[in-house]
């Protein structure tokens, strides 16, 4: 801390004085701007993107009764690929949260495109009612990016579908990080190559978790985009691999989750897990039955490799 002492004259001081307390202001008021330019005060409410979108979520979640059926729909920015960034994040804060009850996403995506609307874009009251009523939710939330040069204003509204007015309102503003840097580039910029420069581990961890939450809602086809956006960064990704190859196996794409899973297999052999029952489910015995013999190798008391290789036997096959 710095303090800044001054002596008080008598009435009737002399010019030179008074020069010297003209001085001492200078002086003054010279070291205040030395101190600011060397200990510059950080912005208070500024949040990175991460923060900023935990704490939309939070006013949200404190503003409406637990259990509220609720639709995020859109944010509209110059990027509509920074919109479904921002809108994924959210709507797996809220799943994590366990606070709202959150649309299906395959069904938003359904109705979506029935009322041709754009994620990206602003969406009148009229296609929101509309929404909500086909979706069965109570509010629809949308929100608005506003460029503020190296920081960004976020408003996200909650819109009630049987009052048809908005009932929460939540700003926030977020400072310019890398993720930001990456996902919505600056104006005149060039568009971002589909992988990055250098693999930025940050942003491949909010995919891997927006995915994982998807994942753990059932949702398998909108996990696997965040999955695949996890391995243009990060390549061989192991959890990123396995829980793919899940999401492709719930789908019945038995030959994805296969192919996943074998990569898998090549990364870390003496995994047992890794080795499904993928080639059953398309009727391909010969590889089933070598899979749970490796099983068997890598673990003698594996009960359920077994009692398969025992099925397979009895089957004739």
């Amino acid at each position: 801390m710095y303090s800044i002492f001054f002596l008080k004259k008598r009435v009737g001081e002399d010019v030179d004085g008074m020069k010297n307390h003209q001085q001492a202001y200078r002086c003054f008021f010279s070291v205040m701007l030395f101190l600011c330019a060397v200990f510059p005060v950080a912005p208070v409410d500024e949040l990175d993107l991460e923060a900023g979108i935990a704490q939309i979520a939070r006013e949200i979640e404190q503003a409406l009764p637990t259990g509220t059926r609720i639709a995020v729909i859109s944010f509209h920015s110059s990027s509509a690929r920074f919109s479904a960034f921002v809108i994924e994040e959210l709507q797996g804060t809220f799943i994590q949260n366990r606070k709202m009850t959150v649309v299906n996403r395959k069904n938003l995506e359904l109705r979506r495109k029935e009322l041709d609307f754009q994620m990206s874009g602003e969406v009148n009251e009229e296609t929101m009612i509309s929404l909500g009523h086909a979706l069965g939710v109570q509010f629809i939330v949308t929100g608005m990016c506003t460029d503020m040069g190296e920081k960004y204003q976020f408003r996200f509204n909650a819109f009630d579908i049987d009052t048809t007015v908005y009932q929460v309102s939540s700003v926030v503003t977020v400072r310019r990080d890398s993720t930001m840097a990456y996902l919505l580039p600056a104006d005149n910029s060039p568009p971002p190559a589909v992988v990055p420069v250098r693999p930025d581990p940050e942003l491949a961890t909010r995919y891997f978790n927006a995915g994982f939450a998807h994942y753990e809602a059932g949702e398998y086809r909108e996990a696997i985009v965040d999955f695949n956006r996890v391995m243009e960064i990060t390549k061989d990704d192991i959890d990123t691999l396995y829980y793919r190859s899940c999401s492709h196996y719930y789908l019945n794409n038995y030959d994805k989750a296969i192919a996943d899973l074998s990569v898998l297999i090549r990364l870390k052999p003496n995994n047992e897990v890794y080795y499904n029952n993928a080639y059953v489910m398309k009727g391909d015995y010969v590889h089933a039955r070598a899979d749970w013999e490796q099983v068997v190798r890598i673990n003698p008391n594996h009960s359920g490799a077994k009692n398969n290789l025992e099925v397979l036997k009895k089957q004739g096959h």
